[in-house]
């Protein structure tokens, strides 16, 4: 999964938030969204 531009990540931490990245071109995509909806979730938790 590509990842964002690096001053990017820090703007984003700096202003207090979370990255996701979320994968969108696999070659299975149920398991990249469950993978992805699995993140969110652990994001929103505080788990990841």
């Amino acid at each position: 999964t590509p990842q964002p531009p690096a001053p990017v990540k820090v703007a984003i931490e700096a202003a207090g938030s979370k990255l996701l990245v979320l994968g969108i071109d696999g070659a299975d995509p149920l398991a990249e969204l469950q993978g992805d909806i699995q993140g969110i979730i652990g994001g929103l938790a505080g788990k990841e």
